[in-house]
């Protein structure tokens, strides 16, 4: 059963809500609510709840990515290899955001800021927009990209455990004209017609999993014995 009583917090008497369970023969505050002064106990009487807003924000996977963008360091890789300078918002900020979005509901570029509303990333990026975007990704050059790719390799090799691995090779047929990724083979579906672009996903027990694109298996699996990540 709920209660009132006076609690002393920094030497001031507070009013706070209780609630009482007996445990082990004996009556223990299970639950403790805040509220302060008798002017807010009033206003929270006196304010009807259908006068208070609230809304709903995504959270599981913005902290996740959250969490591996902090083991990775990755953000902070990006910005230092992109140069970034001043407290606006980065090239690792926007990264961390569009691996967010693709993960969770992908969006076009132009309605990333939209998605972002309704995500707990809006409450640390509150200035993003689809232009900035654009703006951001557009400094990136593919000299960029390869040494940031190269940084995540680097780490994820001192994070790994490679004592277990699975590696299992697969093929994707693509409507995309002959380069030096997309190439005609033996496509597993059958798609002789098309050009295939061939990867290798890398699982490290229990639970990382790495990918690369590459067109040539037998390289890859040289690599992969030799207990590294370039591909």
């Amino acid at each position: 059963m709920p209660y009132l009583t006076w609690k002393n917090i920094g030497g001031k008497k507070r009013l706070v809500m209780r609630w009482n369970k007996r445990i082990n023969g004996k009556s223990r505050v299970v639950k403790e609510i805040y509220i302060g002064s008798m002017d807010n106990l009033a206003k929270l009487i006196e304010q009807p709840l259908e006068d208070v807003e609230a809304y709903s924000l995504s959270y599981g996977v913005s902290a996740a990515v959250t969490y591996i963008d902090n083991i990775l360091d990755l953000s902070n890789t990006i910005n230092r290899i992109m140069n970034h300078r001043g407290r606006d918002l980065s090239p690792g900020d926007y990264v961390r955001i569009f691996i967010a979005n693709r993960l969770s509901d992908p969006k076009s570029k132009n309605g990333i800021d939209r998605w972002l509303k309704n995500d707990i990333l809006s409450t640390i990026y509150p200035d993003v927009s689809s232009q900035k975007y654009w703006n951001i990704m557009d400094r990136f050059s593919e000299r960029n990209i390869d040494e940031i790719w190269s940084e995540i390799q680097k780490k994820l090799v001192e994070l790994a455990d490679f004592s277990k691995i699975i590696i299992d090779a697969s093929n994707i047929y693509t409507f995309m004209e002959e380069d030096d990724m997309a190439k005609k083979g033996y496509n597993k579906k059958h798609r002789y017609d098309l050009n295939q672009i061939s990867y290798y996903r890398i699982t490290l027990q229990p639970t990382m999993i790495i990918y690369r694109t590459n067109g040539m298996h037998i390289q890859g699996m040289y690599l992969i014995q030799r207990r590294s990540l370039i591909f």
